[in-house]
């Protein structure tokens, strides 16, 4: 086998890889007739994740030395424990550089224009990534129901993405967390 294929498998294996055309070809392609073409989704219902791609070092580093994590530490402290860590035990070294690759990659694919061009200026986080991959893969008549926090609607700089012009309608309730906060979130429906 050749070295980048098998790189390339062992990354696949690892990162399991989603290509909607494969894993639903019946549901894009159908039988293949030429009708069939602008086949997708008739609906999407879902509760993307609300996670904010960034490096959390001071976790990475936590494994290794749980200080970081249980006391408010400084970052002149943290900075050199990053450094004893990484110097004196070899799998802090490959984590943290394992941990600073992915989120560096993951930013840099959802930041992407190629990827996601209505998302541009934003901060990436992995719903607003969700909003233009689910208009990609449902039909034309096809339609969005996505539950979230209402903050995806409050980005100053917004991007090419106009949430608002695409809700047909919203439905908001209150939720209140283990620690008695109460979170506002919205079910929204979204049409392409």
């Amino acid at each position: 086998m050749f070295p980048r294929l098998a790189l390339a498998t062992k990354i696949a294996q690892v990162r399991r890889f989603h290509h909607w055309e494969l894993v639903f070809a019946d549901v894009f392609y159908g039988g293949g007739r030429a009708e069939d073409a602008s086949g997708g989704f008739d609906m999407i219902l879902g509760n993307p994740p609300w996670v904010k791609i960034e490096r959390k070092e001071r976790e990475v580093l936590g494994d290794f030395d749980p200080e970081l994590m249980i006391r408010k530490t400084s970052g002149p402290y943290v900075r050199s424990q990053r450094k004893h860590i990484t110097e004196s035990i070899e799998k802090g070294r490959e984590s943290l550089l394992t941990h600073i690759c992915e989120c560096d990659s993951l930013q840099e694919f959802f930041g992407s224009t190629q990827n996601y061009a209505l998302l541009k200026g934003l901060i990436a986080n992995l719903f607003k990534c969700f909003l233009p991959q689910s208009w990609m893969i449902s039909n034309y008549l096809g339609i969005s129901a996505l539950l979230h926090p209402d903050g995806v609607y409050e980005d100053p700089r917004g991007g090419g993405l106009d949430l608002k012009s695409t809700v047909a309608f919203g439905l908001i309730f209150n939720s209140i967390t283990s620690d008695d906060y109460f979170r506002k979130f919205i079910i929204a429906q979204h049409s392409a």
